[in-house]
């Protein structure tokens, strides 16, 4: 039987073994703080300031971008819509599972999804740059070797794809440029513009990549990409002393050439599926003014026609563009304003009024110019 001191002595040993095992547990957690203090801090700092010199992170624009904020549709072309900016000049279409959010300089689509393995996310980003330098010169410029190694080491990987009938770039492979893994990622140049398209995953954890829905959706984005022009410059000078046109009743207004004439209603056609028709003209060269319910008028698709112009910030389908045959379409509220400027000779047949093939041109811009809806 154990005399008491001897219990007492057991009890101590136990108390001093506990002690040093607490000890050396914390002393552990220490070493782990410093090393990951040390050793991973500088990294993830270094990380940090490259990517805020270039693009907020997700997380950001989330926060400033919560609810779907972009402009009302014109389109719907099965499960996709469109989505169109005047103010930085493009028009695409998108899926119209994802949300659409507007930023200062382009548009977020997305599912939204907080797993990064059914994330669905595309950028569309639109920065000024001088209009002499070259796509590739800008890029180069911007991606150097020191803070985006992994740009410059797969340029050799960089394929040439039209992009809204301009020759664009695209890195169909993932890169990393911003704290996202592996982005897919194409850029285009429109006069002052350069254009970045972006497929690319929530990347908190930079562990996950672009998906495969993502890569399917922005090559499709790519493919309708148009870009919207701004009207074609004119003298408006020249139309100071024309006659000015108005009605109240479909709230529209233009000018028109003093050469023309404005027809009777004798003299103009009854067409039963147009809401509204009016002709200016002088012989066979004619401005005509259509007015139609969207019910009875085939919507023109963007994709089809010439060329997509800003008018009053709204989109203009410029689906004639002849020497002698121009034709806009544009929608505002409830009706299509199709506008035709054309000659009906043939062969053309010079009277008071007869411009040339550039002159002819330049008058449906003014008139253009000169159309405002009320």
């Amino acid at each position: 039987m154990l005399r008491p001191s001897q219990i007492i002595l057991s009890y101590a040993k136990k108390k001093y073994v506990l002690i040093g095992l607490l000890a050396l547990t914390l002393l552990l957690l220490i070493s782990l703080v410093l090393y990951l203090t040390l050793f991973r801090q500088p990294y993830q700092a270094d990380k940090t300031v490259q990517n805020t010199e270039t693009k907020p992170s997700i997380s950001q624009e989330k926060e400033t971008n919560k609810a779907s904020n972009c402009p009302g549709n014109t389109l719907e072309i099965g499960d996709w819509t469109d989505y169109f900016n005047t103010n930085l000049g493009f028009w695409v279409i998108y899926p119209k599972a994802l949300s659409c959010s507007e930023t200062s300089n382009g548009v977020v689509f997305s599912n939204k999804s907080k797993d990064e393995d059914k994330f669905v996310g595309i950028k569309i980003l639109v920065e000024e740059t001088k209009d002499t330098q070259s796509l590739e010169n800008f890029l180069d410029k911007k991606y150097t070797l020191s803070q985006y190694p992994d740009y410059q080491s797969r340029k050799p990987e960089m394929e040439k794809i039209e992009i809204g009938g301009e020759t664009g770039l695209i890195l169909r492979i993932g890169v990393q440029l911003r704290i996202e893994e592996r982005e897919r990622i194409a850029w285009v140049k429109k006069g002052n513009k350069i254009y970045e398209f972006t497929a690319y995953n929530i990347g908190h954890t930079g562990s996950t990549g672009y998906s495969e829905e993502s890569a399917r959706i922005v090559d499709q984005i790519l493919a309708s990409f148009r870009f919207i022009e701004a009207i074609t410059p004119v003298d408006l000078a020249e139309t100071s002393d024309w006659p000015l046109y108005r009605n109240s009743k479909y709230n529209y207004g233009l000018k028109y050439p003093k050469a023309l004439a404005e027809a009777t209603s004798v003299e103009k056609s009854d067409n039963p599926d147009t809401d509204h028709f009016n002709i200016f003209r002088e012989h066979q060269i004619q401005l005509e003014v259509q007015i139609q319910d969207p019910l009875r008028y085939q919507n023109p698709y963007p994709y089809d026609a010439k060329r997509l112009i800003n008018l009053n910030n709204r989109i203009g389908y410029l689906t004639i563009d002849e020497p002698w045959s121009k034709r806009l379409v544009i929608k505002n509220k409830d009706f299509w304003y199709i506008l035709s400027f054309r000659d009906g000779h043939y062969p053309p047949v010079r009277t008071n009024f007869y411009p040339s093939q550039q002159e002819f041109g330049k008058v449906f811009y003014q008139i253009l110019s000169t159309f405002k809806f009320l």
